[in-house]
């Protein structure tokens, strides 16, 4: 059989395709779980400033709201988080995705 031109047959096109395709069945998951974690580990992040920055408000005799509480952190993107404050303890969570929340204790905490 002559070969005319440079293109490419469908088994190799085939063969391929099927490499793509395995190696985006294995990517894709993988990726999923990084970005959870990374959403979890900022959120953690946050809480625990945050609760940093209520105990000194706090040690201070500083009454605060969540609200003022976000306000004072200087966040680059405020409305991607949500704050709520109850007894002693901070909670954010990730609004945009729902899957990551993190609570830190911040005054008087019995562990």
């Amino acid at each position: 059989m002559i070969r005319r031109g440079r293109g490419f047959t469908l088994i190799e096109v085939l063969v391929t395709s099927v490499i793509v395709a395995i190696l985006a069945a294995i990517a894709v998951p993988l990726y999923s779980g990084f970005l959870s974690q990374q959403r979890q580990s900022a959120v953690k992040s946050l809480a625990e400033t945050a609760a940093i920055q209520a105990n000194g408000l706090d040690r201070k005799g500083i009454a605060f709201t969540a609200d003022e509480l976000k306000a004072k952190l200087f966040l680059p993107e405020p409305e991607a988080y949500t704050f709520s404050i109850s007894g002693n303890d901070v909670t954010v969570t990730d609004a945009e995705h729902h899957e990551a929340t993190a609570t830190v204790c911040y005054a008087s905490c019995s562990e």
